[in-house]
């Protein structure tokens, strides 16, 4: 029964989120009225009500030159290794469309900040890696790979956790500074109080004469349910579907500007309005593609965590389809679950 419940759970949500990715298209014009305020706010010193305007123009109507100016925000606030990196984004953009004033510049403003970044470097022993171990930083998954890497962070304070099945949760606030290295070695996790004991428990023995007791039920084989992969190839084709197409999107927004009057962004040929209509149909497909990458993948994981397993797959089944094109895409998942 449970199962049953989250799988139809799963189906209503990824239903529900591909309903809503329709409805989120760019808007370029609000994207440039909070462009203008940042800058305007930007002027006069307000570093820390600028940044977050600049962000959601970003977010609404992404361009090289809100990137750079947001970076620039990022920086007069402190938070230098976020404008390192959206730096060295827009340098790449920069390049990518021809643009070599704006490349050198954003690559010298990026060379500047790099001697003063912080950086922490996270160890775990290979002998402290207990099954299922999770890390993370300021809730930023730290995987494997990142282990005993030194990576860049903004100066501060940190907080660092660390999980696993049977032992206690740790947590710990680390405080990076500006071109300081800090070397933080992840300490054994305490036995949970769900933890197994050490020693398994005697298993019962008949007595002589006794009738001996009657076999338990046969378990199903262990083992993830074949649903799991479904919704995970699922997932993972969504997510490179909007990463594609979140690119195309880009390229088109950014090839309509040379078609539109400076002063005025929202003046533009027909040419610019065909290129900018058509970055909005591309953005929508790359937004419906995360939006549905995601659920399936986080589905996937929940199916997981409740032990779905093979052996169950006779009385499950599901078929899964779907399509992306210019306008938009969608999911199907069909089934029975009992």
């Amino acid at each position: 029964m449970l199962k049953r419940r989250v799988l139809e759970a799963c189906v209503l949500s990824l239903t529900l989120v591909t309903s809503a990715a329709h409805a989120e298209p760019r808007d370029p014009v609000a994207a440039q009225a909070l462009f203008d305020d940042a800058r305007k706010l930007m002027l006069t010193g307000q570093y820390a009500e600028a940044c977050p305007k600049l962000a959601e123009s970003q977010r609404l109507d992404p361009g090289i030159g809100t990137a750079f100016n947001l970076a620039d925000c990022d920086e007069k606030i402190g938070l230098i290794a976020s404008a390192w990196a959206l730096f060295l984004e827009v340098a790449s953009q920069a390049r990518a469309s021809g643009e070599a004033e704006r490349e050198a510049a954003a690559k010298g403003r990026a060379a500047k900040l790099e001697p003063k970044l912080p950086r922490l470097r996270i160890r775990v022993g290979a002998d402290n890696r207990p099954p299922g171990l999770e890390i993370t930083r300021d809730g930023i998954a730290v995987g494997p790979a990142q282990w005993g890497s030194v990576v860049p962070v903004d100066p501060g304070r940190h907080e660092i956790v660390a999980k696993a099945p049977g032992r206690q949760t740790f947590t710990r606030s680390v405080t990076a500074e500006q071109g300081v290295v800090l070397d933080f070695e992840l300490p054994p996790l305490a036995p949970g109080a769900d933890a197994a004991p050490a020693a398994a428990a005697a298993t019962p023995v008949a007595a002589a004469g006794a009738p001996a007791p009657e076999p338990s039920e046969k378990r199903t084989s262990s083992g993830p349910s074949p649903l799991v992969y479904v919704l995970g190839g699922v997932g993972i084709v969504g997510v490179g579907v909007g990463t594609t197409f979140s690119f195309m999107a880009m390229a088109d927004n950014d090839d309509s500007k040379t078609h539109c009057n400076p002063s005025d962004p929202n003046k533009c040929s027909a040419e610019g309005v065909e290129q900018r209509n058509s970055a909005i149909k591309k953005g929508n497909v790359a937004t419906v593609g995360f939006v549905v990458g995601g659920a399936s993948l986080a589905g996937a994981l929940v199916l997981w965590l409740v032990g779905g397993s093979s052996g169950d797959s006779s009385k499950a089944g599901v078929t899964a389809g779907g399509n992306v094109g210019a306008n938009g895409g969608e999911l199907h998942l069909s089934g029975r679950f009992w």
